[in-house]
């Protein structure tokens, strides 16, 4: 965030980022993978992967509300 100079306090907007960034990035490269490997076409490995997205969703606010208090504990601002 500091690297494109994104400003913004909103939890909401990191954890979107890291839902761009992370969760749909990892998922895209292993139904990739798992379409690969398993000789599936690549629809039905993502169809497949939606079973993860609903706990990718929790771990990534998770995420997302830890390193904020981290941050906040050890007076660390990236704004």
């Amino acid at each position: 965030m500091n690297r494109f100079q994104i400003y913004n306090k909103s939890w909401i907007f990191e954890l979107l980022i890291l839902l761009l960034a992370g969760v749909i990035f990892i998922d895209l490269v292993g139904a990739i993978w798992l379409s690969y490997q398993s000789h599936i076409t690549l629809i039905a490995a993502l169809i497949s992967n939606l079973a993860f997205i609903p706990g990718d969703l929790i771990k990534s606010a998770l995420a997302v509300i830890i390193v904020r208090r981290i941050r906040k504990a050890m007076h660390l601002s990236l704004f």
